[in-house]
């Protein structure tokens, strides 16, 4: 099993937008990818940064949804990708 790990800058002034940008778009995207197993999407308590945790069935298939989040956020959007990265998962519990 592989993960892609991506971290994100939120603007804090458009909350609602940002939240919308996910559940709308970001995580129907994800799960909808080929090897897609399941995801996980957090954000710090001061809403200013975001990380997503989403596993993949195969390094092919998590190196291909990484490789498609290449081009980052729109620009102006609420939120910023800062890195993608994938990594293999070792231990699960």
């Amino acid at each position: 099993m592989y993960a892609v790990i991506t971290r994100a800058d939120i603007d804090t002034t458009r909350p609602d937008e940002a939240a919308d940008m996910l559940t709308g778009m970001v995580v129907p995207a994800t799960s909808a990818a080929a090897g897609f197993s399941s995801g996980y999407w957090m954000r710090s308590t001061d809403h200013s940064q975001g990380l997503s945790v989403v596993l993949f069935e195969s390094q092919a298939a998590a190196a291909a949804a990484a490789e498609a989040q290449g081009g980052g956020t729109p620009p102006g959007s609420a939120v910023r990708q800062v890195s993608v990265e994938v990594m293999e998962v070792t231990v699960s519990a």
